[in-house]
């Protein structure tokens, strides 16, 4: 069994929070995405589906980063380094 490390807490702390505030940027990214979707009457269908297919991309991307940090701050409670 490895020693825990309380850098390895800490860093699983740090990265816990990093990836909350990716998830974060991600939903405001898909929004982004859809409202401006919507003032694109000129595009093509193909514009139009690159656009929905981005926007599920970073909605999945939001999801993972969410699920990432979740893990990483219990990790890092389960190392005692979160609060």
């Amino acid at each position: 069994m490895t020693e825990i490390v309380p850098e390895t807490a800490s860093c699983d702390a740090e990265m816990a929070n990093f990836c909350a505030m990716l998830a974060t940027w991600f939903d405001g990214l898909s929004v982004f995405i859809a409202v401006t979707k919507g003032e694109w009457s000129h595009a093509s269908t193909g514009h139009h589906l690159m656009a929905q297919r981005l926007r599920k991309e970073t909605l999945r991307l939001r999801r993972d980063a969410e699920a990432l940090s979740v893990r990483l701050r219990m990790r890092a409670a389960d190392q005692g380094a979160c609060s």
